[in-house]
């Protein structure tokens, strides 16, 4: 889905389309988008009473499931005082924290403790997350021990580590017997910073704060 520029895009006649969109995107059946996220995310910045608390744990899912991206911080950081406060937002801003400072054993616990009536609000919620982390472990790392690279990455054993590795197929991961050698770039940013302190003029917004109710 592409959304036009303009004061129209927050057109609240449009959320439901764009909350459609998001679930699709958290269930699998449509491509990560963030556009839509950040463009939902902005109607709820205007419009308080639309939010919907299961669509917003579903775009911080997704966030979470792209570190290292700054996609999850630029969410969280549109959401309410209202929203912050309702579980289990306070949880996955902590379990961002956890991610960013490469606390894994802390980021895993958090997953553990919420289970999966959170996570499995997004398909493959844990293969991405663990993706991620590899890439984030790759700036700093040539290679990880295999008992390291089993911590931060929840497995239990080698066999884990394997079908991991498999299903991520990604050439740049190579498993030897001491460790797995990395190597590769991390993934830029999905938002630009900019779009975060986008503003629009005063005189662009009638049309929006005159839209009719949902």
């Amino acid at each position: 889905m592409q959304i036009k520029e303009g004061a129209d895009r927050y057109n609240p006649e449009k959320l439901k389309e764009f909350e459609e969109e998001v679930a699709k995107q958290a269930s699998g059946a449509s491509p990560y988008n963030p556009d839509v996220n950040f463009t939902v995310l902005r109607i709820y910045q205007f419009y308080p009473s639309y939010a919907t608390p299961s669509i917003v744990q579903k775009i911080l899912l997704m966030g979470l499931m792209r570190v290292p991206s700054t996609d999850f911080g630029v969410y969280l950081h549109m959401l309410s005082e209202v929203l912050m406060k309702e579980e289990p937002v306070p949880a996955l801003a902590a379990m961002g924290k956890s991610l960013a400072a490469c606390n894994f054993a802390e980021f895993w616990a958090g997953v553990d403790k919420q289970g999966s009536a959170v996570f499995g609000q997004a398909a493959g919620f844990e293969q991405a997350v663990r993706v991620g982390i590899l890439g984030a472990l790759g700036v700093s790392h040539v290679k990880v021990p295999l008992d390291a690279l089993k911590a931060s990455l929840d497995l239990k054993d080698d066999a884990g580590v394997k079908a991991f590795l498999a299903a991520a197929a990604n050439p740049c991961w190579v498993l030897g017997a001491d460790g797995l050698a990395v190597s590769g770039q991390v993934e830029a940013a999905s938002i630009s910073t900019a779009k975060d302190s986008e503003v629009l003029p005063f005189d662009k917004l009638d049309s929006v704060f005159t839209a009719k109710s949902l």
